[in-house]
């Protein structure tokens, strides 16, 4: 269960005051007229400012106003999941290069010292892909 936001709470906290009040106004019949007065005046800051927190269109931070934000992380987390995976193998790939580089040259083998080039090319290939996603990889 997901816990509510700060401003949903507080909205709830400006709502509950204005609803504690009106029952005191409605408790007390033979209440000052001053009294009444003050408390009425506190009930509708509460209200304005419960209004405020659930729509606030001027600032965009309203409970109900608030579903731009979201969008806008949901694509910036979807284009990192199409980098992601080209990074990944660009590493890997980097790390089989370093690996054959070196054991061409214990084995004196230009064969896999020229694999171990076609593997680094393919990881720069492929981390430049990660940066610049424009390839998709397994249909991402």
């Amino acid at each position: 269960m997901p816990l509510p936001s700060r401003s949903n709470l507080r909205e709830t906290a400006y709502e509950l005051a204005a609803d504690q009040l009106e029952a005191e106004i409605a408790a007390q019949p033979s209440m000052p007229d001053a009294a009444k007065a003050s408390m009425t005046a506190l009930i509708e800051k509460y209200r304005a400012a419960a209004a405020r927190y659930a729509s606030d269109p001027a600032s965009g931070e309203g409970r109900r106003n608030c579903s731009t934000r979201p969008k806008i992380w949901e694509g910036v987390r979807d284009y990192a999941d199409r980098q992601d995976p080209n990074f990944e193998f660009a590493a890997a790939l980097f790390q089989i290069a370093i690996v054959l580089g070196s054991v061409s040259i214990v084995a004196a083998s230009r064969a896999l010292l020229g694999l171990s080039g076609v593997l680094a090319a393919a990881a720069v290939l492929l981390a430049a892909n990660g940066y610049w996603p424009t390839v998709p990889l397994f249909g991402g």
